[in-house]
């Protein structure tokens, strides 16, 4: 009777998943994700900084002057009410305001040109661009954590690329929670990017990209045709 010898053990001792494996753990690492799916930061220590406006200085206007000439801003009360507890995980550190002396910086004296800047402000479409620029990098982020195996070894710039086309598509067809996002990485990575050029893939997100559960096992089937196509 013939027999079959298993497959040799990989260098590395761990077998490489498949595309279906690797949905199914960014759909487990979603379940653990806080909130909207964004991974979370478990540390107890706060820190509390507080940056004055604009000719506004707590050592000039408070610190130095007689109880009857003192002032301050909203910005010092709260950096006043704030805990100051490092043995506790408590932080609190003031910044004073530009056109100020600021010695730890090396500004000893106030600055005529520092006066002149405003408060910068922005609209909520500007925010709102602002927080889609970073999208890209934290998803390299939690890719480079938990699914180092999906990343390519060199062109890390073609991997932001990818990416910065993924969270447009993304914002388009009305993704919302960053874990879902997360779960189409992986699949873009898993298909090589080849999902991203699938001109049926769009109208199936727009469809699905409120669904509330089975998400993961919804995308598997795009990955795994991918899976079969050659390199």
């Amino acid at each position: 009777m013939a027999t079959t010898s298993p497959a040799l053990i990989p260098p590395a001792g761990l077998r490489a998943l498949s595309a279906k494996e690797q949905l199914q753990r960014a759909a487990a690492l979603n379940c653990v994700a806080e909130g909207a799916g964004k991974p979370a930061c478990v540390g107890q220590v706060f820190v509390g900084i507080f940056f004055d406006g604009t000719g506004n200085n707590k050592k000039l206007d408070f610190d130095e002057p007689p109880p009857e000439k003192r002032k301050h801003t909203n910005v010092v009360k709260l950096f006043q009410a704030f805990r100051d507890d490092p043995g506790q995980g408590y932080f609190r550190f003031y910044v004073p305001g530009v056109g100020t002396p600021f010695p730890e910086i090396g500004e000893m004296t106030a600055s005529a040109n520092g006066a002149r800047f405003k408060p910068i402000q922005l609209t909520d479409e500007e925010l709102s661009h602002l927080i889609a620029a970073g999208e890209p990098d934290a998803l390299t982020q939690v890719l480079s954590e938990h699914f180092s195996d999906l990343l390519p070894k060199e062109g890390r710039a073609e991997l932001h690329r990818t990416l910065q086309r993924l969270c447009t598509l993304a914002r388009r067809c009305g993704v919302e929670r960053f874990a879902r996002l997360q779960s189409l990485a992986v699949a873009v990575l898993g298909t090589r990017g080849a999902l991203l050029d699938d001109p049926k893939f769009e109208p199936w997100l727009q469809l699905h990209a409120h669904d509330e559960h089975g998400f993961e096992d919804a995308l598997a089937p795009w990955v795994e045709s991918a899976e079969e196509q050659p390199a």
